[in-house]
């Protein structure tokens, strides 16, 4: 994941995984459940239960709207030493599906003084800019967003210094898919790198013509020549 501050840089943050499964849960009373984690703050001692999903005042989850604590949360972060806080507000139970509450994050922001960055549906120029307007976060976080479109950040940095931006051709797509796919390999190689690039190479030609046709034969790759052939003969 990587964080696009208006007027900043790019900073990684850190690479995304998948959350684990939700544990199974007893009912514990008033609503709450006996497998429920608790945060601390270290310096007074007070104990509260972690931000329920902000779904749950939407009607998509458990009824509970007292569960909602992400402003609390936050402020016990802020209390404890935090030098920013990244709010990420989808559910739990949601996982990548749905939409992120950017209210949530809005009522943080309102709630410290540390910078908040916002997290969630973030994949272009015009969804960043909302985020931060609706928001009043400090920056946004982006990790979904630039899967296969690495060039978001040349997109945001662009659009928000007043300057025009054009996206890359498919020519400079499958370069970087190539460039990609070498670097994958050094790092894992060929065997884990090849077939983890599968994945990689249908995001970045996503919305090309063709593209459906392309995803079964990368489906098949399974060395770097035979991914260079395939690639380089899309047109």
């Amino acid at each position: 994941m990587s964080i696009f501050v208006p007027g900043g840089k790019r900073s990684t943050t850190g690479r995304r995984k998948p959350p684990p499964p939700a544990p199974a849960c007893r009912p514990a009373g008033r609503g709450r459940s006996a497998c429920r984690p608790r945060s601390r703050n270290p310096h007074s001692g007070h104990r509260v239960d972690p931000p329920r999903p902000p779904a749950a005042r939407q009607g998509q989850g458990p009824p509970h709207a007292e569960h909602i604590n992400a402003v609390e949360i936050a402020k016990i972060a802020e209390n404890s030493g935090a030098a920013a806080i990244t709010v990420h507000a989808r559910t739990r139970e949601q996982y990548y599906s749905g939409k992120a509450d950017r209210e949530i994050i809005r009522l943080v922001k309102e709630a410290v003084t540390i910078p908040v960055i916002g997290n969630g549906d973030i994949d272009c120029y015009e969804s960043a800019k909302h985020m931060l307007e609706y928001t009043g976060c400090d920056g946004v976080a982006i990790g979904r967003g630039a899967e296969g479109n690495p060039w978001i950040f040349e997109e945001l940095n662009a659009k928000y210094a007043g300057l025009d931006y054009n996206k890359p051709s498919l020519e400079e797509v499958k370069e970087m898919i190539m460039r990609h796919a070498r670097m994958l390999i050094d790092y894992k190689g060929e065997y884990i790198g090849i077939r983890e690039m599968r994945k990689h190479a249908a995001w970045y030609t996503a919305g090309f013509k063709g593209a459906s046709k392309l995803r079964g034969c990368l489906n098949e790759v399974s060395s770097i020549e035979s991914l260079e052939e395939i690639i380089m003969g899309f047109e």
